[in-house]
């Protein structure tokens, strides 16, 4: 047998009662994981994979153990601790997902990296189905998807996206991104989102509120065009932060640029713009938490008392969704890697796009991921 061998293995996610492990090899061996008691044996043949542990204490140190013939050493710890529990009772919960782009075939920088061979279902419907099947399984009460649904605006892909809402039974809400505004588009989002039987957002703005939380959508794209505008958006905003005593959740698709000039690609709304947009928030509403997609990233930073948050994509690397508990006293996100091994080997694979910079660029670190946020 080949000696074993390990890389990028670490914990993932961390929850108030659940922590997710993964690794992009591992073995090949017999491996046991566990969690105190709790322990799961594989069988491992050197590639990546994704396992999670739930039933677990709030706010309490822990390990997950890895040890057997498959473990370089015999054995590996990989501490971590829980969240805390927020105060009161659980409120409401939902999921997001960003950037589908349902219909692609290609990926990478210069759109060359495929399955071969090239299976009927494209491997974005596979990665969606799984995010969204966890979803449900989690206990989402409704998910949101956060722009570019679709790859390229057509028809068939937003009727795709629609069965697989169905498939995993989730109500959902839906923003379009650039890619679904594209000069190319078969639809615009409005009429697409109306054809799929969800509310569209023909002003840009929609809210509505759930248990303890204002669920707030921004439409941040022009037809045709690629980059992020919040300009249109500042009446309708100020009006869905300030009309209520309700904490904000608000979602779009771009990401806010903090500096006047892009530092990175794809560029979002322009930081000149950003500033106002923010400014408004605060003035209307101080408690409000800002995500987005977009950059296939995930990142977190705060801005007074304001949380933005960038949540990456099921598609490629490391192949996420995000998860939020609402209490009276704040919410938690957690983002979540997909564990259906039937995807783990793509998004490895995908790991490797721009030289292998995007596999270190996209997780992002524990912290930004699996937080809570404290309202005022």
């Amino acid at each position: 047998m080949a000696r074993p061998r390990a890389a990028r293995l670490g914990v993932f996610a961390v929850d108030q009662d659940a922590v997710q492990v993964a690794w992009g090899r591992l073995g090949p061996g017999r491996v046991e994981l566990a969690v105190g008691d709790d322990a799961v044996e594989l069988h491992t043949d050197g590639g990546p994979g994704v396992r999670s542990f739930r039933g677990l204490t709030p706010d309490t140190p822990g390990a997950v153990v890895l040890a057997g013939d498959g473990v370089p050493g015999g054995r590996i710890e990989l501490p971590f601790r829980t969240l805390a529990a927020l105060p009161g009772p659980e409120r409401y919960r939902f999921a997001t997902v960003s950037d589908t782009h349902i219909g692609c075939r290609t990926y990478g920088m210069f759109h060359t990296m495929r399955e071969k061979p090239q299976p009927d279902e494209p491997y974005t419907v596979r990665m969606a189905r799984a995010a969204f099947a966890e979803a449900a399984a989690w206990g989402a009460e409704r998910l949101v998807a956060k722009g570019d649904v679709t790859h390229h605006g057509e028809v068939d892909n937003w009727l795709r996206f629609r069965d697989l809402l169905d498939e995993a039974g989730l109500v959902a809400d839906a923003v379009p991104g650039n890619h679904d505004v594209e000069a190319r588009r078969e639809i615009d989002p409005n009429d697409a989102l109306e054809k799929i039987g969800l509310a569209p957002i023909p002003d840009g703005v929609r809210w509505f509120d759930v248990p303890a939380l204002r669920i707030v959508l921004l439409d941040s794209t022009r037809l045709g065009d690629r980059r992020g505008r919040v300009d249109h958006l500042h009446e309708g905003l100020r009006e869905a932060v300030s009309s209520t005593s309700l904490p904000v959740w608000i979602g779009l698709h771009h990401h806010l640029e903090p500096l006047r000039w892009s530092y990175f690609y794809p560029p979002g709304v322009r930081g000149r713009h950003t500033s106002r947009f923010l400014d408004e928030i605060v003035a209307g509403n101080p408690n409000a938490f800002v995500t987005s997609g977009h950059t296939h990233r995930n990142r977190k930073r705060q801005v007074g008392g304001v949380v933005l948050t960038e949540v990456g994509s099921p598609q490629d690397y490391p192949g996420t969704w995000a998860a939020y508990t609402v209490h009276d006293a704040g919410i938690r996100q957690v983002t979540w890697r997909t564990e259906d091994p039937s995807c783990t080997p793509w998004i490895e694979y995908s790991r490797r796009a721009a030289g292998t910079l995007w596999g270190r660029w996209s997780p992002g670190r524990l912290d930004q991921r699996s937080f809570n946020h404290r309202w005022r």
